[in-house]
């Protein structure tokens, strides 16, 4: 079960992607995407999409909020953490 929205759903698309939370994160990102989970349902042929869409530089962007985005996960799942995740266009209102 997602530790997030309530769904039960234990892939790993929906841990990264296509939870309603995760996909306001990937909106708020440098990259800006938005998700269409009707295309992908598997989390390697979305990876594999995205990366090939993107800049060369925001490739490591992916990555990198993949993983924060599990980390995320793993710290609510496990020590009731919930991380707090600002907007991208927030932080750059902010310099």
């Amino acid at each position: 079960m997602c530790p997030l929205c309530g769904i039960k759903d234990g892939i790993i698309f929906h841990a990264l992607v296509s939870c309603l939370e995760k996909q306001q994160v990937w909106f708020a990102s440098p990259l800006g995407l938005k998700m269409d989970t009707t295309r992908h349902n598997e989390f390697k042929a979305w990876l594999t999409d995205c990366t090939t869409q993107v800049k060369e530089d925001f490739k490591s962007i992916t990555i990198t909020l993949c993983w924060a985005i599990w980390f995320g996960r793993n710290q609510l799942a496990f020590q009731k953490k919930k991380m707090v995740v600002m907007e991208a266009n927030h932080i750059d209102n902010a310099k």
